[in-house]
């Protein structure tokens, strides 16, 4: 029989024991509220209805900003909404990415993977954790609900020339019978370095390239069915070819120009949404007599099917690089974020405003209304 003294203790235990189970299912309450608040698919209209799902961000490498693109993704994905994530990253690299979301190479290679077919904005554990999150994510799904990943830049001549030369290689190796093979290896080079400026090799090298390229075109056309996925990656070098041949007031229209063609010639056959991520200035839907960014290009063909969402921040915690915008209108005057650090603002009636535009030439972005974006979602402050 079990003395008084041991009956209490056991007593007392439960009671702790008890008051534990209480606290941890307060805190799971708590945490589930937290998580609920967080999230923010809700807050934009009719995403089902949309074509194209496009998110940006005021400045790169920031990674509140990759965090919470990432999240709304995975939103869209848990609502079935869209399961194709799009980047503004090389089309020839990210066909890389995608092999190993879909189960193909090592987790342990991820990294080398990252390193040499991410542009280096994108290169951060946020992006790892996500791209091992999609690869979790689909091994046991039908390939209709499968994450498929895709870039749309294509600058990249040597990202282009590489799946080029590996399928003539693999599949069409007599293709190589009348290419020039410097030819060859000097479109190979086109933005194989930072500093590589087409212009500054010789005549006669440019000048076999271009025939090279000429003559890789007709033999693609003659010998390659139209509709083999390589046809993009052979578009993708001509792209990179005429942006290197662009001159300095037209650059960033033919690059914009060429980015919407790529995403375009993707998602010709989508029925879902597709979400895509670019900075703001890509995004933007607007019809400046200077600049037409990739946003003016989608808005125009798909109207209201286009969706646009910028991000942009008040206050970058401990920044010295990132000050206070000098405008009267900066729209961080008039946002008032009561408790929240981020607000979804809806730009119908927003009027003239200023917006951060980080790597623009005034860093800095005027916005009237929804001719831009049709939302901001806005930081009172980022800290990463």
């Amino acid at each position: 029989m079990r003395g008084i003294t041991e009956l209490a203790l056991i007593s007392k235990d439960k009671k702790m024991r008890n008051k534990r189970l209480s606290i941890s299912v307060l805190l799971t309450l708590i945490i589930s509220i937290s998580n609920a608040q967080e999230t923010f698919f809700s807050k934009f209209e009719n995403l089902q209805d949309k074509k194209i799902i496009a998110v940006g961000e005021s400045a790169h490498a920031q990674l509140d900003f990759a965090s919470w693109n990432i999240n709304f993704f995975k939103e869209l994905v848990e609502n079935e909404i869209t399961s194709v994530f799009s980047l503004e990253n090389d089309y020839s690299n990210s066909k890389t990415l995608n092999e190993f979301i879909q189960g193909k190479y090592n987790t342990t290679s991820l990294d080398s993977l990252m390193k040499n077919n991410l542009q280096g904005v994108w290169q951060s554990e946020v992006m790892k954790d996500f791209l091992l999150w999609a690869r979790q994510h689909n091994m046991d799904k039908l390939d209709n609900k499968k994450i498929r990943f895709f870039g749309f830049d294509s600058q990249c001549g040597r990202c282009a020339m590489k799946e080029i030369i590996k399928f003539i290689d693999d599949e069409k190796p007599d293709l190589k019978k009348g290419l020039s093979v410097n030819g060859l290896e000097l479109l190979s080079q086109i933005y194989a370095t930072s500093d590589y400026n087409l212009k500054k090799l010789p005549k006669e090298d440019r000048q076999l390239m271009k025939e090279t390229l000429n003559r890789l075109n007709e033999v693609f056309k003659e010998e390659v069915n139209s509709s083999h996925k390589i046809q993009i990656d052979l578009l993708a070098l001509n792209h990179a070819w005429e942006f290197e041949n662009a001159n300095l007031l037209n650059f960033t229209n033919v690059r914009d120009k060429n980015m919407a063609i790529i995403f375009e010639e993707i998602i010709k056959a989508q029925s879902t949404p597709v979400f895509m991520w670019a900075h703001n200035g890509h995004i933007s839907k607007s019809n400046n007599s200077f600049y037409k960014p990739i946003g003016y290009h989608l808005y125009n063909k798909y109207k209201s099917d286009y969706l646009s969402i910028a991000l942009d921040f008040k206050t970058k915690v401990n920044s010295k690089t990132f000050t206070d915008v000098e405008d009267k209108k900066w729209l961080a005057n008039d946002t008032d974020f009561g408790e929240n650090n981020i607000k979804i603002i809806k730009t119908y009636r927003l009027g003239k405003s200023t917006i951060r535009d980080v790597g623009a030439y005034q860093h800095k972005l005027k916005i009237k209304n929804d001719k831009q974006f049709d939302y901001i979602v806005y930081f009172k402050e980022i800290k990463n």
